[in-house]
């Protein structure tokens, strides 16, 4: 892990996920969650993330095809990340999408952060992609019509994300 980035957090008395909610959450969606993720939300708080620094999002269609250039051309490439810094609000955040009809929201992912337009970034839970991060705009619309049908990849891992993907802004953003 990178131990500038740990250091740079403020460990308070109470980490952002309690190992009593990481079991509650398992227990929920039916999985255990990335050791990884784990360790940093229950010896981390707040989970606060610069909101200067951008990111880079592999936008695909919901088959996960690349975009066609006209589509690529729709979507912002960078944006700023809102960890969620307290169990109360990731509760809730996961909670929205868990009880969310499933028609809705894109399957097997939860809630692991939010960017400054209000996109979620999502932590897929089946074994296939197991622990990848994603990103998705909220929709009212059901999954795979044209409103919510497109799903970003990010990184390969949580920590992935942290440590490797952060980047600094362009000088024009």
């Amino acid at each position: 892990m990178d131990e500038k980035l740990l250091k740079s957090w403020q460990a308070e008395e109470t980490p952002a996920m309690s190992k009593a909610f990481v079991t509650e959450v398992e227990d929920r969606v039916g999985t255990t969650l990335p050791d990884g993720f784990k360790y940093i939300m229950t010896h981390f708080s707040p989970l606060y993330l610069d909101e200067t620094k951008t990111f880079e999002v592999d936008w695909r269609r919901i088959d996960h095809e690349p975009l066609s250039v006209e589509e690529q051309e729709d979507f912002e490439r960078t944006f700023g990340i809102r960890a969620f810094s307290d169990e109360a609000t990731l509760r809730k955040e996961i909670s929205f999408l868990l009880d969310t009809p499933p028609c809705v929201t894109p399957k097997n992912l939860i809630p692991v952060a939010t960017d400054m337009s209000g996109m979620y970034l999502l932590m897929d839970l089946s074994p296939e992609k197991h622990g990848t991060i994603w990103a998705w705009f909220p929709s009212s619309d059901p999954w795979g019509q044209e409103n919510n049908m497109y799903i970003g990849f990010m990184a390969d891992s949580y920590e992935d994300f942290l440590f490797n993907r952060m980047q600094e802004p362009p000088e024009d953003w």
